[in-house]
């Protein structure tokens, strides 16, 4: 979906995307990525950049809960990129972004995002890859 179409500014568009993608199932999620990609980690990068952007500045525009769930979904994947004993470097490959009980919980945060926005979860809809 274009700008255009939507009406909404690209950058939302672009974080509506990511949103949709970070919450599709696993086996789903590698289909949004062209083989070569590191496909758990460009998802994480992908919303990383649109998440900052749109924080920074929509401030006045998001609501708390817009906001809430946005700083909710940034804390999980930042604790995931650490270094530590929970948190290996299976993580990042494509059988644990389908199976791990933390991507899981990375879909749920997704979800609750989407919901804060009004937005339904559509992984197919946004910007083109």
């Amino acid at each position: 979906m274009t700008t255009e179409d939507s009406g909404q500014p690209s950058e939302l568009n672009e974080l509506r995307w990511c949103l949709q993608a970070l919450a599709t199932c696993g086996s789903v999620q590698g289909a949004l990525f062209p083989d070569v990609a590191r496909k758990p980690e460009q998802v994480v990068l992908d919303f990383d950049r649109c998440a900052a952007v749109v924080l920074a500045s929509g401030e006045g525009d998001l609501s708390a809960s817009q906001s809430d769930a946005l700083v909710t979904l940034d804390r999980k994947l930042k604790t995931m990129t650490r270094d530590g004993e929970e948190f290996d470097v299976d993580l990042w490959s494509q059988a644990a972004l389908a199976e791990s009980a933390h991507w899981e919980d990375v879909r749920r945060h997704a979800h609750s995002a989407l919901a804060a926005f009004g937005w339904v979860i559509d992984a197919h809809a946004g910007p083109e890859r």
